[in-house]
């Protein structure tokens, strides 16, 4: 704070009036007393101690000093306890804590007062954690004449426990129960006995004397929880050896571990962990409430505290405590004691004391300043007595009224800079565990100090903010700060709830059950019909045309023919086949003249897959749904993708069994165009209503990702295989390459013999399991591809990923497999009883091996997500495939009942492709059994209406090989037709683009797009900069978000569980652009925007000086043990950037953003990782390639979110507002290390944080230096201009504000203006306010004609701005502007606290909805069951016909 040079200027200097003190009264004011308004008195034994006020700096003889002024209607004022009034005062006094770490700090912070260095961490092997310190006792003893202390005795225990860093469960009600009175017990009598000491486990010294009114004993008693008040209340009132007699004075503070265990930090008890926000706050006043009685009667006029009476405190607050939790558990215990508080029994509000304190925290904790002033407060309650006990004097407070803090770690600052070279260590060694163990290693103590020297600043009135200028070479400007309150409003008019895209909008409007049922029986009505009519058609022999092949007589054997070789699709139905290419094949009379077998046909020569099929495509698409979190969480589900190889073995196993029981002359050309017959129509069908839909939802992807889709390519091209349409269907470019080569394999596959084949089969088995060994044997993450997030394909690790789960050549042993599985099928001896034993159980074998691993995770094998997709299940898988195939003439029991569904695998590929597009269509994103019939009712339309037709029109065409190559060519032509004709819908608001809100003030929406991007991600957030008066610098985030659920691989201290991630896909974007002043007249004139560049991706932003790209980020996880979830937030980018000029290097930008820490330059703990603040400098906009390496602010908290940091140029050095209250200013270096923190108050702003806690001020967009006086009539002075905003933490709603500062140090609060109508728009989340976000702010123009431009993003969905003139601002800044519009100031609830407007809810449904449920239910019931029905007994009638013939 530049000391040594400090001083502070009042407005009334320049008239010379400096107005001096009143004097100090050593009278002590309590409840129901008034005063002379000449005579300021010493607050007393108040119920509740007055704390609002301003804690102003002043300097005497060079040196700092601090001044607290209470705010009206307090007529008080707190006394200075120095070290020798605070020995007086509490000689014959037993000062008893109970609380955590905040007393722990409390009780060292007031015996090293007493005697320096009375208590240390490291001589006494204690930690100051709040968790293992059971009991911290010692007594000091004054002499009567030098009242110099000396200790007598000290005992610390700790938990056993400490000597291991787990805290789970370490204060569970039965633990403490057990443990708690034996450790207390020794506060009543002292340790009677030897015990071991030393690191981990406390120490001792001497034995407990017997009291004496000469001694000061300080006693902390470890409670986390309310039910610990009661044991140490029993262990005080057992007290021995005379302490019974002792004057008590007992402060609690409890209420920091309810927040703990809700924020799964450090579970010390678990079962608060399973408390909604709700249930716990409603656990802690009950708690409280229960602890209350014996609170009060410890604390009454016959309770051992009659005394000296109680304090009960409320937790303490920091800059940083910004969730909802904090301020709940803290109005509880305000509420509560407002009703119960007495004089001897006293409230004590530490959240609103610490508020105004010009301090840090250090870790959520008091620094040395802010506990010694807090003590103040406590003593002013503790030490009134109006006669001497015993020998000892009156004790009355200094009579100095400026308090000097003495001691090289006081404040939070000092701590910061000499404190972060201490090492965490052990115990063990030499160093600290905590900061504010570090500060509280050397004494800070306070001394008074009576008369401020002349020309001091007089005491600042209430509302106002004292300057504490540095002496520059030119004088600085100080401007007296502005008293007006802060109105705010959050549900303003401009709030919007509008639907994002189409397929949002037709959930909101389709979202009802009654909806869901009706949709599900007109398709089932349909599909019904359809299978009707083919049913009918078939009973008549009206038109043999009509049927299927596959229902056709087995007597005609080439039709028989082509069916059996052609049945082959895998992930689809066994589609019939057509002889398309116009080769007719040599077709044997019977599978005899292969294998010998009985003449007559037997069941077994049709493979009962039917069954089997639908079971592994149903369990697909549960895997996918089960991902997105859209189905019921059964973690089995989430194994559905590994049946996307099984499908691949069954291909290759039909086909070669058909290409062995009637092989076919053709190319492998003309082989891959008749199998194409099976799969393109309803393909290329799903393809062009995908792409229909991706439009309305603004994910359609780009021309060249729509051809290689057309000719079946998407897996060989890493970099959009995942940004695809219907990207399930990468499987087809697989089998597209393994019938290529079919003919080939198969005459090599043919000619093997048993051995070989064995060995084949045991060597493809074994393959998968390289990805588990490599690894392990090369000292490398098993779990490696951890590392790569859905879609990235930056780097090398992705792009080999990709490779891994989608290219064709990563698969193709699996379909040899197949091939090699139907060779040893033919190669087994059918007769061997033994074998046909086998075959009986194999597949139910194989069924239950499937389901131990999907159901059981101890089952699961390692790196899974990649192995069992590559797949080291192929045994099992195996198994189920020939257990359901059978022998040549024997068919298992199991595969006889499954034959009967065989009729099903006609439709199991028409599932698996139609999956995504009816997920699209459901009225809701969660589905249930209903969406499985309206998916299989899609599946039966599809496969009739278009796959049927369409085979049937190719087979009819004489020359069919070139209709089929002309169907990809057609889709190259159409999908880009239609990408080009139907219009995109971007996911934005329906805000209109242009809005006029007041004279001159325009809202506009801000048409930036990325150069390339077509993954449905939003523009949001963007910093702008005016270079000049003509060109615009705009810096910006893109933004998505994704969600997938993971039961596989998912692990927390070492036990399974299932894991939910929620991805945030985001990055820095860039350009810059010329906007003249005749753009901007017909921007806001006309509303006709400038066209706007594309922006680019910041792909220059590196770390580790540019030897790694800004990626693979920390992740936030969080783990819920009931029901053994792991919640992880995978940031895998930067956000919120906000750009200035660079002050080193001309013509170049720095941009701040905040950003999880890169995983190269951080080890990561996952349940505390947090966002930090970095600062990349000389950065070139218009070169987004250039280098630029991330440097992180150490400034703030390493432990706690650091975001929304204001910057801005000063003298040629980067400075950044760290927090709005206090107003801290930083000066932060080019290496991103921070140097001086220039604190200041404002009122007004502290008032709103005092009387609404729940509410979170923070900084918003850079802040810019205005020096135009005439636009600005209200601040006729230069200044910086900023935005902030408030944060309603129950519905994370928001509200913004301009501001003015001082434009020299320290940079203190001069105006905060009317609340700016900036446009909110309702996210995507469900549930969510809406909200905008203010995240830049520039201005352009001339002098007298400057324009004022706010960037924001509204609701993350777009971009948008609110433009208006200086002088309109300017009018936002005076007191007489009307408040905001809709103002509506939050109701206190019970609690006391200040809550959020609920967001809107949807109306209960009508009865005439419920006639609708109920219609729909019958209807359902009534077409659904007669589908079946009509289904199973085509089946029927089709099977008696082939055996008839």
């Amino acid at each position: 704070l530049f000391l040594s040079q400090a001083m502070t200027i009042d407005a009334d200097e320049t008239n010379g009036s400096i107005n001096e003190p009143s004097g100090w009264s050593p009278r002590q004011l309590a409840d129901g007393e008034t005063q002379a308004e000449d005579v300021l008195p010493v607050c007393g034994r108040m119920k509740v101690a007055p704390v609002a006020g301003t804690m102003q700096m002043t300097h005497v003889d060079g040196m700092e000093g601090w001044e607290y002024k209470l705010s009206p209607p307090a007529k008080c004022g707190y006394g200075l306890w120095e070290k020798d009034q605070m020995k007086k005062c509490l000689s014959g006094t037993w000062i008893v804590l109970i609380g955590a770490s905040q007393t722990n700090i409390w009780a060292v912070q007031l015996a090293n007062m007493i005697v320096p260095g009375a208590l240390d961490v490291r001589r006494d092997f204690f930690i100051i954690d709040g968790v293992f310190n059971l009991l911290i006792d010692i007594v000091f003893e004054i002499d009567e004449i030098t009242g110099k202390a000396k200790i007598v005795y000290k005992n610390i225990i700790r938990d056993v426990g400490g000597t291991s860093p787990k805290r789970q469960g370490l204060h569970s009600v039965q633990r403490d129960r057990a443990v708690l009175p034996a450790a207390f017990k020794q506060a009543s009598a002292g340790r009677q006995q030897e015990r071991r000491y030393g690191p981990g486990m406390g120490g001792f010294w001497k034995t407990l004397p017997d009291y004496s009114r000469r001694h000061i004993r300080i006693s902390n008693f470890i409670a986390e929880y309310w039910d610990n008040v009661a044991p140490a209340l029993q262990a005080i009132e057992a007290a021995e050896l005379g302490w019974k007699e002792a004057e008590i004075a007992m402060v609690t503070s409890i209420g920091l571990w309810y927040i703990n265990n809700f924020q799964i930090m450090q579970n010390t008890r678990p079962q608060l962990g399973t408390y909604s926000l709700d249930g716990l706050v409603h656990k802690f006043k009950n708690d409280m409430q229960a602890a209350m009685p014996a609170i009060k009667r410890f604390c009454s006029e016959d309770g051992p505290a009659s005394s000296r009476g109680c304090v009960i405190a409320s937790i303490d607050h920091c800059p940083k405590m910004h969730g909802a939790i904090w301020w709940r558990i803290y109005s509880v215990v305000k509420y509560e004691m407002e009703k119960e508080a007495n004089p001897l029994m006293r409230f004590v509000d530490v959240w609103t004391l610490t508020i105004q304190m010009p301090e840090f925290c250090l870790g959520g904790h008091q620094s040395p300043f802010s506990t010694i002033w807090t003590w103040q407060v406590f003593l002013s309650g503790i030490c009134p007595r109006t006669k001497g006990v015993g020998e000892m004097p009156v004790a009355s407070p200094a009579s100095g009224k400026i308090a000097r803090f003495v001691g090289p770690r006081c404040r939070s600052q000092d701590v910061a800079k000499y404190c972060q070279a201490w090492p965490k260590l052990p115990w063990t060694k030499v160093g600290f565990h905590y900061q504010w163990e570090c500060a509280l290693s050397t004494l800070c103590h306070l001394e008074a100090t009576g008369v401020k020297p002349a020309k001091l600043a007089k005491a600042a009135n209430h509302g106002k903010s004292k300057a504490v200028l540095v002496k520059p070479t030119s004088p600085p400007i100080n401007i007296e700060p502005g008293e007006s309150p802060v109105h705010i409003s959050f549900p303003l008019a401009s709030v919007t709830r509008p639907p994002s895209t189409w397929g949002s909008a037709w959930r909101e409007r389709a979202g009802t059950l009654s909806a869901k049922l009706l949709i599900v029986t007109v398709v089932a009505a349909i599909a019904a019909a359809v299978k009707m009519i083919e049913w009918r058609c078939n009973e008549k022999k009206c038109c043999e045309d009509c049927l299927p092949e596959d229902e056709q007589p087995l007597a005609n054997q080439k039709r028989e023919s082509q069916d059996a070789s052609t049945r082959t699709l895998a992930l689809s139905s066994s589609q019939p086949q057509t002889q398309a290419i116009g080769v007719t094949p040599t077709v044997p009379d019977a599978e005899a003249d292969i294998i010998p077998v009985a003449k007559n046909k037997l069941p077994s020569d049709r493979f009962a897959f039917g069954l089997a099929r639908c079971i592994a495509s149903s369990h697909v698409v549960a895997g996918h749904l089960y991902a997105k979190s859209a189905i019921v969480g059964f973690p089995a589900f989430g194994w559905g993708f590994t049946w996307v190889p099984w499908f691949f073995m069954l291909s290759g196993f039909i086909l070669f069994s058909a290409e062995m029981k009637r092989p076919t002359h053709e190319s492998s050309f003309e082989y891959v165009l008749r199998r194409s017959v099976n799969i393109y129509p309803l393909y290329a069908f799903g393809l062009i209503l995908a792409l229909i839909i991706a439009k309305t939802q603004g994910e359609a992807p780009g021309m060249a990702t729509l051809l290689l889709q057309a000719w079946l390519l998407q897996a060989w091209v890493p970099q959009v295989t995942e940004h695809t349409l219907n990207m399930q269907c990468w499987f087809l470019c697989c089998l597209l390459l393994y019938w290529v080569f079919f003919k080939v394999v198969a005459k090599i596959v043919a000619d093997a013999d048993l051995v070989s084949v064995i060995g084949t089969i045991v060597g493809i088995c074994i393959l998968p399991w390289l990805l588990v060994f490599v690894p392990l044997f090369k000292g490398i993450d098993m779990y490696w591809y951890h590392e790569h997030a859905f879609g990235d394909t930056s780097d090398p690790l992705d792009l080999l990923v990709v490779f891994l789960k989608f290219n064709p050549l990563a698969y193709a042993h699996i379909f040899i497999l197949g091939m090699c599985l139907a060779r040893l099928r033919t190669l087994m001896v059918q007769s061997d009883a033994c074998v046909q034993i086998l075959m009986e159980i194999m597949a139910p074998l194989g069924y239950v091996g499937l389901f131990l691993i999907f159901c059981f995770p101890a089952a699961q094998p390692p790196a899974a997500k990649l192995s069992a997709r590559l797949s080291v299940l192929l045994p099992f898988q195996s198994m189920v495939l020939l257990g359901l195939a059978g022998l040549p003439g024997f068919q298992p029991k199991v595969a006889k009942w499954a034959s009967h569904f065989n009729f099903l695998e006609s439709y199991s590929y028409a599932v698996y492709v139609n999956q995504f597009i009816c997920w699209h269509v459901w009225p809701e994103h969660r589905v249930g059994i209903s969406f499985f019939v309206f998916l299989a009712s899609c599946a039966v339309i599809a496969v009739h209406l278009v796959q049927k037709p369409a085979e049937a029109l190719i087979k009819k065409t004489k020359n069919n090989k070139w209709v089929l190559l002309s169907l990809p060519l057609s889709m190259s032509l159409v999908l880009p037709a239609l990408g080009y004709f139907v219009p995109t819908q971007e996911p934005m608001s329906n805000i209109p683009d242009y809005v006029k809100l007041e004279s001159e003030m325009y809202d506009l929406r801000l048409p930036l797009k990325v150069d390339g991007s077509t993954d449905g991600s939003v523009v949001i957030n963007p910093s702008v900069l005016m270079r000049g008066s003509d060109e615009l610098m705009i810096v910006a985030r893109q933004h998505r978000r994704s969600h997938q659920r993971e039961p596989v691989d998912c692990m927390w201290e070492g036990k399974y569980a299932s894991c939910v991630d929620e991805v945030w896909h985001s990055r820095i974007v860039m350009s810059a652009m010329a906007i003249t002043y005749t753009d901007w007249n017909k921007w806001l004139g006309k509303g006709s925007p400038p066209l706007f560049p594309l922006l680019q991706p910041w792909r220059g932003l590196s770390t580790k000086n540019g030897t790694q790209s800004w990626r693979h980020l920390c992740n936030r996880d969080k783990y819920l043990p009931k029901n053994r979830t792991l919640l992880r937030l995978i940031v895998n980018g930067p956000e919120d950037p906000k750009v200035i000029r660079s002050p080193d290097k001309p013509g170049t930008w720095d941009i701040a953003f905040s950003s999880y820490a890169p995983r190269s330059q951080a080890s990561c703990d996952p349940e505390k990782s947090v966002q930090q603040m970095y600062m990349a400098t000389g950065v070139e906009v218009l070169n987004p390639d250039a280098t630029a390496d991330g440097k992180h602010m150490n400034c703030g908290e390493v432990d706690q979110t650091e975001k929304n940091w204001i910057p801005f140029e000063y003298q040629h050095s980067r400075y950044f507002v760290y927090s709005i209250m206090p107003h801290v200013v930083m000066r932060v270096l080019k290496n991103g290390t921070c140097q001086d923190k220039l604190m200041s108050t404002y009122m007004p702003l502290s008032k709103l944080q005092e009387d609404y806690p729940g509410l979170a001020i923070s900084g918003s967009a850079q802040a810019v230096f205005v020096n135009d006086t005439g636009a600005t009539p209200n601040m006729p002075h230069p200044h910086y201009l900023a935005l902030f905003h408030i944060k309603n933490a129950k519905n994370s709603s928001y509200v913004h504000f301009a501001y003015r500062f001082n434009p020299d140090p320290p940079f203190h609060i001069l105006h905060v203006s009317a609340q700016l109508p900036l446009r909110a728009a309702q996210p995507d989340e469900q549930g969510s306010a809406p909200f905008a976000f203010a995240s830049g702010l520039t201005i352009g123009g001339e002098v007298g004609d400057q324009r004022v431009m706010i960037s924001y993003g509204a609701g993350d969905r777009e971009s948008r701005a609110l433009v208006l003139p200086l002088a309109k601002l300017d009018s936002y800044f005076d007191p007489k502007h009307p408040e905001p519009r809709a103002a509506l100031q939050p109701e206190q609830d019970a609690g006391g606290a200040a809550p959020a407007p609920a967001p809107e809810v949807k109306q209960n449904r009508t009865a005439w909805s419920r006639i609708m449920r109920g219609a729909a239910l019958l209807g359902l019931g009534a077409l659904v069951g007669p589908l079946l029905l009509l289904l199973v007994t085509s089946h029927r009638n089709s099977r008696r016909r082939e055996l008839a013939n």
